[in-house]
């Protein structure tokens, strides 16, 4: 219900703001061939006598090498964008089926874990696994309610400073959020280039108000929300999408941290555990 009542009232402001940039558009190309044009005389790059046809000519094998590879880079684009969107829908189906199944997995886990694997070691595994779910779950939850608050700041503010397209540039900003300390970057780039074909002062002015509340998200906001769910010091989160980019890439930004997290947690209760049984040692 809330999702419905969100989109019913996201949707007609979101089609008002792409009409808006539609009936624009012919305005921002000129100011890009305007821009263009200014950037040559600036350069003096009319002074520059060129033959295009002699060159195109002259080149040719050059083009049709290039078109070759283009074509063949989009074919690969487009087999990789298919398979990816059929393993999406694959994994959204079989997703469903182990949640509706999920209380019948769990007995068949615990039945298999318990009949083969030592006593020990499968209250250890279990105790890994439980730790391990409610970690990704608050992570998951802190980071959609996070990315939800930068969202609406953005918007609140955009509104606020009369800057144009606010409610689809505060979405793209909101979903981009999801990433862990580098979404709002990954946002702000495209949206202040569309800024950009506006004004460019805007576009700066955006930039900065960006950056004013990605300082407030950062270091108020996001430690609390997140932090608090996971149990993760501010340093160590920003460990982990450091390390985790750095050795798995974009899936290693998405997961350092509740995997982090998970290490964090059963490291201090170990330690905690040892740091007990030598007071008694001490004390016997």
């Amino acid at each position: 219900g809330i999702l419905v009542l969100v989109f019913a009232l996201l949707i007609p402001r979101l089609a008002d703001s792409i009409a808006q940039f539609a009936d624009n558009f012919d305005l921002y190309s000129e100011k890009i061939n305007e821009f263009v044009n200014n950037l040559i005389l600036r350069l003096r790059l009319d002074d520059l006598s060129v033959d295009i046809p002699a060159l195109i000519q002259d080149n040719m094998s050059n083009i049709s090498e290039l078109t070759s590879k283009v074509a063949t880079t989009l074919a690969n684009v487009v087999a990789s964008t298919i398979t990816a969107l059929s393993n999406f829908f694959i994994g959204l189906v079989v997703s469903v089926f182990m949640l509706v199944n999920k209380e019948q997995l769990l007995r068949q886990i615990h039945l298999l874990a318990d009949a083969y694997l030592p006593d020990k070691a499968y209250k250890t595994t279990i105790r890994i696994a439980r730790q391990t779910n409610i970690t990704f779950n608050n992570f998951v939850s802190g980071q959609l309610l996070d990315a939800l608050i930068f969202g609406c700041l953005c918007f609140v503010g955009m509104t606020i400073f009369r800057f144009d397209y606010a409610l689809p540039i505060s979405l793209i900003i909101g979903l981009t959020n999801i990433v862990p300390i580098i979404g709002p970057l990954l946002g702000t780039i495209p949206c202040a280039l569309l800024l950009l074909l506006i004004s460019p002062v805007k576009a700066f002015w955006f930039v900065v108000f960006i950056i004013v509340i990605q300082q407030i998200d950062g270091n108020l906001i996001y430690p609390k929300i997140v932090g608090n769910k996971t149990g993760l010091p501010a340093l160590w989160m920003l460990f982990a999408i450091i390390i985790g980019g750095k050795v798995f890439g974009i899936w290693g930004v998405l997961l350092g941290v509740p995997i982090c997290a998970v290490l964090y947690a059963l490291i201090k209760e170990n330690a905690q555990q040892r740091a007990i049984r030598r007071k008694r040692e001490k004390v016997d």
